[in-house]
């Protein structure tokens, strides 16, 4: 599914929820989604006792930055570990000990041939 079709599948799922039909979701609505309802008061940024959509796609916005930040995270802690004489580059050796994932695309991300990969040829390639 591509990433657009999720979002509005999302949309759909929680509209479905509504079965008021007055556009919000009340704690009851909510009950039957065990994740959704113990997010409520978390997601009820203006405290009114309903969520609206507009609520539920900044909640959502803001769980998708705190993935990316922890994927960041994690990440760097692993580039910092193969980085073993912290030149801030990783060789092929140090790829094949610290990252073998790595390892095994390493010509690809090492586009200019010089032995390396950096940060910045990994972040490019995303």
């Amino acid at each position: 599914a591509l990433r657009g079709d999720r979002g509005r599948r999302g949309q759909r799922d929680a509209a479905a929820l509504d079965t008021d039909r007055d556009g919000r979701l009340g704690r009851a609505e909510v009950a039957a989604q065990p994740r959704l309802a113990e997010r409520f008061d978390a997601i009820d940024r203006n405290r009114d006792g309903a969520l609206t959509r507009s609520e539920l796609r900044t909640h959502r916005d803001q769980l998708r930055a705190e993935r990316r930040a922890e994927r960041e995270k994690a990440f760097d802690a692993r580039y910092t570990a193969a980085d073993t004489n912290r030149d801030g580059r990783i060789s092929r050796g140090e790829a094949e000990a610290g990252m073998p994932r790595l390892a095994e695309r390493f010509a690809w991300h090492d586009e200019n041939r010089d032995g390396y990969v950096t940060r910045e040829d990994l972040r490019a390639g995303q």
